[in-house]
């Protein structure tokens, strides 16, 4: 599991990227630099974090798709966020999904979908539960 330590509030670059062909999806952050730390969260999913804890980037290859209808149930409550999570990485080896959309992917990373925080940076959203990443969607730029 992914969880939310920190938000960053200043501004940084995030761009989703998807290559249909070799099922590659990814996202990729300003903070990306020799020195992230690679970390295979799971078997399809790498994820290079810097050593303040935010993402460099975040890359899977071959996940496993689903087309499944994805239906958050999102409280009545929710929080939403401008910024950056920093993350400490609590579990890996989580099995991981992703769902092309029409404006580009969501990766799952939980079979939960309740969601009561939204952390947005950009084209990339955050889904939480409390302070757990349930889900990232990303858009794509054509």
């Amino acid at each position: 599991m992914l969880k939310v330590t920190e938000i960053l509030k200043d501004p940084i670059t995030v761009k989703g990227r998807k290559v249909q062909e070799v099922r590659t999806y990814s996202i990729r952050t300003e903070r990306m630099n020799d020195n992230c730390l690679p970390i295979r969260y799971a078997q399809s999913l790498m994820i290079w974090i810097d050593k303040d804890g935010y993402i460099g980037e975040m890359e899977s290859i071959f996940p496993i798709q689903t087309d499944e209808n994805i239906e958050f149930a999102f409280s009545s409550n929710i929080v939403k966020e401008q910024g950056f999570p920093q993350l400490q990485i609590k579990e890996k080896n989580m099995d991981i999904k992703v769902k092309n959309t029409e404006k580009g992917f969501i990766l799952l990373f939980s079979d939960d979908r309740r969601i009561n925080r939204i952390i947005e940076c950009g084209d990339v959203k955050f889904y939480c539960l409390d302070q757990f990443v349930i889900a990232l969607e990303a858009m794509i730029s054509m």
